[in-house]
């Protein structure tokens, strides 16, 4: 995983032009609370955040670099997670799906909408594509409530100078550690 942040662009930049690398995906938290959680709220706004779920906003390529298994529907398709034309979708994790849907063997094709738990108002409904194994945590040791694609904010997707987004990269194979940071050092030098 590289830890720093970059924009965008740039991880387009290293998406074409790593040759250590099979494959570079890119992530970003996105913080939401379930609209109808929201309207149930009756407190302060602390209160909404306090039933605030966390999400993955990610590059189309995320789950297979990360080589993460379904155990129900499919990855994204490349047209939904194009900037301008990305599809409201979300692959949820086994842990939501167990633990805040019951497992409902019918989620495939339901739909969860989600507020900005800052007050901005803007509700998204996603339609529910695919269920991640259980041993699929992602990039850390608790799994978001699903991923969805990056494509949905399009500006700061085209904003080379704004980091919005962390990488995480599959070696190719034969590739030392060497040979993957000069690789790395490199397209850094270029882009500086």
């Amino acid at each position: 995983r590289i830890s720093r942040q970059f924009s965008y662009p740039d991880f387009l930049d290293y998406t074409e032009s790593a040759r250590a690398f099979s494959a570079i995906a890119a992530m970003r938290v996105k913080n939401v609370v379930l609209a109808n959680e929201a309207q149930s709220v009756m407190g302060p706004m602390q209160d909404l955040r306090s039933s605030t779920l966390s999400l993955q906003a990610v590059s189309q390529n995320y789950l297979f670099t990360l080589g993460a298994n379904l155990v129900l529907g499919r990855d994204f398709l490349p047209e939904e997670a194009t900037p301008h034309s990305g599809q409201p979708v979300m692959v949820i994790s086994h842990q939501f799906w167990q633990t805040r849907l019951q497992g409902d063997d019918d989620v495939l094709g339901s739909t969860l909408s989600t507020l900005d738990p800052h007050g901005t108002g803007n509700a998204t409904t996603y339609t529910i594509i695919g269920v991640t194994a259980p041993e699929f945590l992602g990039q850390f040791l608790t799994p978001p409530a699903g991923w969805i694609p990056l494509a949905f904010d399009p500006m700061a997707l085209e904003d080379r100078t704004t980091p919005s987004v962390s990488l995480i990269g599959r070696m190719a194979v034969g590739v030392s550690l060497l040979q993957a940071k000069a690789d790395l050092d490199a397209i850094a030098q270029r882009l500086s």
